[in-house]
């Protein structure tokens, strides 16, 4: 198996999306994540006021003398349009109308605010708290709203226990290699219709009796082909690594179920075991093995088990392993904090 380009991380994309209502990608720090966000965006929503996106930190503002103010100042800014989006997604008239928000080049402490912290608020349903703009009362959070953001793999901090629950961190070598000059209009798979919107929000699928629903329908699908993640999720708990075996496997369950559309088409390939196959090393490397990112990291005897308990088969976790070398090395100083 092989990468393949654009194509694959456009579906990657949409299947995290419908997965979990926020994304981060992170990747070189150039424009082509933001560019790749936004034509997937535009290329789904009727109405352009339907993506909003916005600096996610000063960094304008860096050698200011007033830097503090400046920050103070953008963080407001972007809180005060974060709401007003999430109310428009709010409203009756909008419910079957997709709405993103896009944070670019976001810093650390913005992957606090908006993504462990709002991802730890959605699924109970409200917004109550952020620290840029006080709530007077709980906002509730739309299915519609989906919140993407982009960092550079520089400065990306690693992986803590509520952003991995809420939000699909896509850091794949597709993202390296986009192209830097934009890409052709648009994407095959969506066009600015509002049925597919109302397709995007139809085929969420969110939890686990749904997603075991979805794949006991799909041709094919036997529980016995999850075995190469339950696998790995017995290596990393023998080895220290502490995670709720049900919570990942879960994750794994929905990741797999959204890979089929609601007509049982494999959205990564026509054939049951090669979309499989892709879906599968997609959900090892975004949502199982970032729990153990911080003792992969320091153990090259672990990284080696995992190496040799997949094999071949899985380019994209085998390629998360080597970037856990590369950020810890530049992340070290602050390991301890997400161990």
């Amino acid at each position: 198996m092989s990468f393949d380009g654009n194509q694959r991380l456009e579906t990657n994309f949409y299947v995290s999306l419908k997965s979990k209502p926020q994304v981060l990608l992170v990747g070189s720090n150039n424009r082509s994540k933001e560019t790749f966000v936004e034509c997937f965006a535009t290329g789904l929503v009727e109405d352009p006021l339907h993506f909003q996106k916005m600096a996610g930190h000063a960094w304008w503002a860096t050698g200011s003398e007033a830097v503090c103010m400046w920050s103070a100042t953008q963080a407001r800014f972007n809180a005060e349009k974060f709401f007003a989006v999430l109310e428009e997604a709010c409203q009756p008239e909008n419910q079957d109308r997709v709405f993103f928000v896009c944070l670019e080049e976001i810093s650390p402490a913005e992957l606090l605010t908006y993504f462990s912290s709002l991802s730890f608020q959605a699924y109970p349903g409200e917004v109550i708290f952020q620290p840029d703009l006080p709530l007077a009362d709980p906002i509730p959070y739309p299915p519609n709203l989906f919140v993407v953001g982009t960092m550079s793999s520089a400065r990306f901090p690693g992986y803590d226990s509520d952003l991995l629950r809420y939000t699909t961190v896509i850091h794949s070598p597709e993202i390296d290699s986009l192209p830097s000059n934009g890409f052709s209009r648009g994407f095959s798979r969506l066009s600015p219709r509002l049925e597919n919107q109302k397709t995007l929000l139809r085929e969420c699928i969110r939890d686990e009796n749904t997603a075991c629903a979805k794949l006991r329908h799909v041709p094919g699908w036997h529980s016995h082909l999850l075995k190469p993640a339950i696998e790995v999720i017995s290596l990393l708990l023998r080895n220290g690594v502490p995670l709720h075996t049900r919570g990942v496997t879960s994750e794994v369950l929905i990741y797999l179920a959204n890979s089929w559309s609601e007509l049982g088409t494999g959205l990564f390939d026509p054939s049951l075991m090669q979309n499989l196959a892709i879906a599968l090393d997609l959900a090892l490397a975004q949502f199982v093995l970032p729990h153990g990112w911080t003792t992969l990291a320091s153990s090259s005897s672990l990284r080696r088990d995992v190496e040799n308990l997949l094999g071949n088969r899985f380019p994209y976790s085998q390629a998360f392993l080597n970037q856990m070398a590369r950020i810890c090395q530049i992340a070290r100083p602050v390991l301890s904090d997400f161990a």
